[in-house]
């Protein structure tokens, strides 16, 4: 149990580091970023802000709780600013409008009445996954409607869309679980899923940024190929 303890461990500081990686890959590509993409930019530069003073507070004080509440409403914000400026339809951007202020109070009851500062925030997570979900999958659906993309994969928000969904489908229970569980192994166990939905969300926003702008000049050539083919028959 002490290697896989130890495997554990490895992970969480790889996780950790992984934001490195689209940081790096924004800020390099700064210049030609979308406007979905830069609120995607500023939630990296967030987290590579509160990885360290998340380990800094755990180190000094024993205590790091708070920052999970304090990130929850961050992290949502910036996210949720990237799919209104990626989604047109009027109706879709006035219920994220909608839907923000009652978020941010049910926040501030979780730190101050139903989690506490000395547990996690397990409510605010949980609604917040399911905020964040159902905008990748309009997201999905958009690009089904209007069948724009040629190749998804190089689509910034497309990329975004599978890592942020994956991210949070996959450790909104292990923050729930953590919230009520104090046996050793588990919370190992959802340490590993939180691990690998980190690093793979991390993973495919440095991708996102890497496409961003590359892919309506790729689109271009291929429906300027489809075209000319077509047209030859």
């Amino acid at each position: 149990m002490a290697s896989f303890a130890e495997l554990i461990i490895w992970l969480d500081r790889v996780s950790t580091l992984s934001i490195a990686l689209p940081l790096v890959v924004g800020l390099v590509r700064r210049r030609q970023l979308s406007a979905p993409s830069r609120p995607l930019m500023w939630y990296c530069i967030l987290w590579a802000i509160l990885h360290p003073l998340e380990l800094a507070c755990r180190k000094l004080f024993h205590y790091n709780i708070f920052l999970f509440h304090l990130c929850t409403p961050l992290e949502t914000g910036l996210l949720a600013a990237a799919y209104y400026r990626a989604l047109p339809q009027p109706r879709l951007r006035q219920l994220v409008r909608w839907v923000a202020g009652p978020f941010l109070l049910l926040c501030l009851a979780d730190a101050v009445w139903l989690s506490g500062l000395w547990k996690i925030n397990a409510y605010a997570r949980a609604v917040q996954s399911a905020l964040l979900v159902s905008l990748g999958l309009a997201y999905f659906w958009q690009m089904l409607r209007e069948l724009r993309v040629v190749r998804p994969e190089h689509d910034p928000m497309f990329l975004t869309s599978v890592g942020m969904i994956l991210y949070f489908t996959g450790t909104v229970g292990a923050y729930t679980l953590t919230a009520t569980t104090t046996e050793p192994q588990v919370i190992l166990l959802l340490q590993l899923a939180h691990g690998v939905c980190n690093t793979a969300f991390n993973l495919l926003l440095a991708a996102a940024f890497w496409y961003d702008g590359r892919q309506v000049r790729r689109q271009l050539v291929v429906r300027r190929e489809y075209v000319a083919r077509f047209s030859g028959e």
